[in-house]
């Protein structure tokens, strides 16, 4: 190699090790001005333009290496990674695709595709390409984690948890991966073996304790003539309405004073639920207290099985409000399509209301009163006869619950008005995505809400058969 170029490459390659990515940058462009046909000058830029996050500068550095040579697999790898960077998928997994018919062995080329056919909700083609990139020799303890993953989302229960607990056995022992192996037992109805997995400060639906606020937590003892805080900060409105059955035996455990935090929107609603001797604003009143719980750390603290869970609250609802669009005759049915749209996987489990038009083809359509349950409401409903918009009247949880109460059917992804309406003992239909989360198990019921039916996604991203079977939820509605 020429003295100089080795000098400028070292340079460069030292430049980029230090963590100073712009010289590193004008060493590269240096070389590839005053040697252009130099090949790892394109390839090791484009790696670098890719951790600067400029992928359209890292795409031309890519396509001049393939240029050069087009049998590199380093350039080509890292051409597809310049596609992936500026979102084209299709286009990286063409190049995967061909580098790995190249390079059959090629693991970064493997476990890239795999990731895209994840993306693209293909979890069968995704874990093939997972196990050729392992092969038989899978040592790394977090590659079993992500297999682990992988097989969880194609159902294969068994197997994720043999590598999930393989992976903790090697060495990962993260909030994270205790968080997913746990949400696979609850999945299975095994709770006590979940909440083995806990350690103290770890709650549902979270990896770390959110809710430090320098005072004791509270370890499930009795703390009598004291005050004992049950926080419900940084979770739902679901989750507040599932999780306070469980009040009444942290009423009769700590014989404290208890209060119970929560947001204004379920202020009304909460009143009068058992177990608790006073209510707070979150994040607005500032009482004192002695000791505090995160309302979803609950379940574990007081070592529930599912077969052991409490009913579901009981809420104190005032006399029927006069609602004379619900007065027609019919069967009344509400429809809830879509959650919040900051939830973490909001873009999987809400159905959105195109998928919902197929209903008004079913039989005896016109004799179902369509009712909107859906706040705020939607600029392009579903396309049904008569369909009523309910959210004017929904002002919090108090009001949304009088409309509940008197509908003869709620219809709901998994939002806050499916808990709710089960809560209430109203009959609901639960529309799932394909991966369940931990609460709703595997069959068509569930534990915490005997009048709620389960109806799931039989392929990830596929609601076709989901109204299908809600169709036919229906028509038997209407036939009784």
């Amino acid at each position: 190699m020429d003295p100089q170029l080795a000098k400028l490459l070292t340079d460069a390659m030292s430049r980029q090790a230090q963590g100073d990515l712009g010289p590193a940058l004008l060493y590269y462009r240096r070389i590839q001005k005053q040697y252009p046909d130099f090949l790892d000058a394109w390839v090791l830029a484009s790696s670098l333009l890719h951790e600067m996050g400029r992928f359209d500068e890292a795409l031309q550095a890519a396509e001049k290496a393939v240029e050069l040579d087009g049998k590199n697999q380093v350039a080509a790898y890292a051409l597809a990674s310049a596609h992936l960077g500026l979102g084209r998928t299709d286009q990286a997994e063409a190049v995967l695709l061909d580098l790995i018919e190249a390079a059959p062995s090629h693991f970064q080329a493997l476990i890239a595709l795999s990731g895209i056919y994840n993306q693209k909700m293909m979890p069968a083609k995704s874990m093939e390409m997972f196990d050729r990139a392992v092969g038989l020799e899978l040592t790394d303890p977090r590659l079993l984690a992500v297999r682990g993953d992988l097989r969880a989302m194609t159902m294969d229960l068994p197997g994720a948890e043999a590598d999930l607990r393989a992976a903790m056995q090697l060495g990962v022992d993260d909030n994270a991966l205790r968080m997913r192996l746990s949400c696979l037992l609850l999945n299975q109805g095994r709770y006590r073996e979940a909440w083995r997995l806990f350690r103290p400060g770890m709650i549902l639906a979270a990896l770390f304790d959110y809710y430090n606020t320098g005072n004791q937590r509270w370890d499930g003892g009795p703390m009598q003539g004291r005050t004992l805080m049950v926080r419900t900060h940084p979770h739902g409105f679901g989750d507040v309405i599932q999780m306070s059955r469980f009040l009444p035996q942290v009423k009769e455990r700590s014989r404290a004073r208890v209060l119970l935090s929560v947001y204004e929107p379920v202020l009304r609603l909460m009143r009068g639920v058992p177990g608790i001797d006073g209510l707070v604003v979150q994040e607005k009143d500032k009482p004192h207290f002695d000791a505090v719980i995160n309302l979803m750390e609950l379940p574990n603290l007081l070592d529930i099985e599912s077969s052991e869970l409490p009913p579901p609250v009981s809420f104190t609802l005032p006399d029927a409000v006069s609602m004379p669009e619900l007065d027609r005759p019919g069967l009344k049915v509400g429809l809830v399509w879509g959650g919040n749209p900051i939830h973490g996987m909001d873009s999987q489990r809400s159905i959105g209301p195109r998928p919902l038009d197929a209903l008004a083809d079913m039989q005896g359509a016109e004799r179902v009163v369509w009712c909107s349950l859906q706040k705020p409401p939607d600029q392009e409903p579903p396309k049904l006869p008569s369909l009523i918009d309910m959210s004017p009247r929904m002002g919090d949880f108090m009001d949304t619950a009088q409309i509940v109460r008197r509908l003869d059917l709620v219809v709901s992804v998994d939002t806050s008005t499916l808990h709710l309406a089960g809560s209430l003992n109203v009959p609901t239909v639960a529309l799932l995505a394909h991966t369940p989360e931990w609460r709703w198990c595997l069959g068509e019921s569930t534990p915490w809400y005997p009048t709620v039916k389960l109806v799931r996604q039989q392929t990830r991203g596929e609601w076709g058969g989901v109204v299908e079977k809600l169709k036919a939820e229906i028509a038997d509605r209407l036939a009784g």
